[in-house]
């Protein structure tokens, strides 16, 4: 074996490994080549969407080369099962041009890495700026649209509570105004009622009254019958008046009665118009990279690892 740098731990690829096909190694192989294999521990943050969350990141570096290149390292999914402290079946060791005997080499390959993982990954997450929402680590798209949809129900409840004071008081006016005049119509329904009694009461009483009542002569008599229509004229007048009066006051109502529909319906538009803004704002969903800087990402195992290979 050659010589490895102080402190840089040595294993050997179990053959059983599921991922040694995928970094070129061969489960019968009996030779060895050297690989990095590092476990690294990121933390991606972001104050705007109050997020917090660590991720573990696990790569291989193979073939190793001089110098290193990270933009090579294939990531796999290993545990401390997969690296043995003793070959599977012995085996030779292939020499190497980079130089894994010396700390410098593990120090650049830490740091290549790191540089590496910093340009290259990033963590996609749900936004909906509009409702100042983003999505948590693990959250499925379905799941942050449903809370979306949520939240903008909300909004638009307030809003449209919020049309309460403006539209009870207008309604109270007209309400009010209806009241007053349904109460006038209630008087001048009775008034006109009144007249229209007295009117027949006192014609029927002046005529039949002077037709059949007294022992006059014609003259005296007609002049009374001729009086008593007068009167009766007179009072039929006044009780077509009280009739128009009447049917003015009925129109008010109605009048009022018509304003305070359209101001339902106004209502009714207003609260439409807030509900299919709020539904489109849950709609402004979008994605967002949160990045990684270097205090981001630390290295927590860096191991040089055999593979065997064909």
């Amino acid at each position: 074996m050659p010589e490895i740098a102080a402190g840089i731990p040595v294993r050997y690829v179990d053959v059983a490994a599921p991922w040694l096909s995928e970094i070129g190694g061969s489960s019968t192989g009996t030779r060895f080549e050297p690989a990095v294999v590092a476990r690294v521990r990121l933390r991606y943050d972001d104050d705007k969407a109050d997020l917090v969350t660590d991720e573990e990141y696990e790569a291989v570096l193979f073939p190793l080369t001089e110098p290193v290149d990270a933009s090579r390292a294939i990531g796999v999914d290993y545990d401390d099962r997969d690296l043995r402290p003793e070959p599977h079946r012995p085996g030779a060791f292939r020499l190497t041009d980079a130089p894994i005997g010396t700390k410098a080499f593990w120090t650049r390959a830490e740091r290549d890495l790191v540089d590496h993982l910093v340009r290259s990954r990033t963590m996609e997450i749900s936004v909906n700026r509009s409702l100042k929402l983003f999505s948590r680590p693990g959250e499925t798209p379905e799941a942050f649209g449903l809370r979306c949809d949520q939240a903008a129900d909300e909004q638009s409840d307030q809003a449209i509570a919020a049309l309460r004071d403006k539209y009870e008081a207008k309604a109270g006016k007209i309400q009010d105004q209806i009241a007053a005049a349904e109460d006038r119509v209630d008087v001048l329904e009775q008034d006109k009622k009144g007249r229209r009694s007295e009117e027949l009461l006192s014609t029927a009483g002046t005529i039949l009254g002077g037709l059949f009542g007294g022992k006059r002569g014609t003259k005296s008599l007609a002049k009374k019958v001729l009086g008593g229509l007068g009167g009766a004229a007179g009072r039929r007048s006044r009780s077509a008046s009280a009739g128009e009066r009447l049917d003015a006051a009925e129109n008010k109502v109605a009048a009022l009665q018509e304003d305070l529909a359209d101001l339902e319906t106004e209502l009714a538009e207003e609260i439409g118009e807030l509900d299919d803004a709020w539904t489109a704002k849950a709609a402004e969903i979008t994605t967002m990279s949160v990045t990684l800087e270097r205090t981001d990402v630390s290295v927590s195992q860096l191991v040089l690892a055999w593979v065997p290979i064909a």
